[in-house]
């Protein structure tokens, strides 16, 4: 990822503007608005002769993508965040169809098309006891020349956690955080990566 085509991210109530995302992100927040309006044509850019979709509810291929988007009521679908790494576009989506859901949902591209779909959706929560809601926060990357890192920070973070090993994971915790009962860092600069020996 590069500084010219790194994360861009937007607001839920900020309108995207063209010139600041990626063709493939362009399409990508087309396609989630397609869920909403039922336009055809973002539908384009999924490829007709692969496409796999991993939501439990829906077939692979464009026909069960249809018949999946032919099961929602009428309802607003709202890209909040866009990024992009490599041949994956991902958005953080205020979904409204069958009650507030906040949704994280992931295409894959090759050769233009996008051939790949995941996603997690998840009823839209109250804010948390630090007073954040599910889509506040900066909405424009910041320090692409430490994605790298801060790739190496989290990827360490989840290693920890699914390793059974809760004293390093609790290294990564913020002890500034206020109010003391919300422990986790809201900030790249708060965390605290544990020790290595080599």
């Amino acid at each position: 990822m590069n500084a010219s085509d790194g994360p861009t991210g937007v607001h839920a109530k900020t309108k995207h503007r063209s010139g600041d995302m990626s063709h493939r992100k362009q399409q990508g927040v087309a396609l989630l608005k397609a869920i909403e309006t039922g336009a055809a044509e973002p539908l384009a850019i999924i490829n007709p002769d692969k496409y796999i979709q991993h939501n439990l509810a829906g077939a692979d291929g464009l026909a069960g993508l249809s018949a999946l988007l032919a099961t929602l009521p009428d309802g607003s679908a709202n890209p909040a965040r866009v990024f992009e790494n490599h041949d994956h576009v991902f958005a953080l989506t205020d979904y409204n169809f069958f009650g507030p859901m906040i949704g994280f949902d992931i295409f894959r591209f090759e050769n233009g098309r996008i051939v790949e779909h995941w996603d997690n959706l998840q009823a839209t929560a109250r804010p948390n006891p630090g007073g954040h809601s599910m889509l506040d926060g900066p909405t424009e990357p910041r320090d692409l020349d430490k994605t790298y890192a801060n790739k190496q920070l989290v990827r360490a973070f989840v290693d920890s956690l699914f390793s059974g090993s809760s004293a390093v994971a609790v290294q990564f915790i913020c002890p500034r955080a206020r109010p003391p009962t919300l422990r986790v860092c809201v900030a790249f600069s708060e965390f605290h990566p544990p020790e290595t020996s080599q």
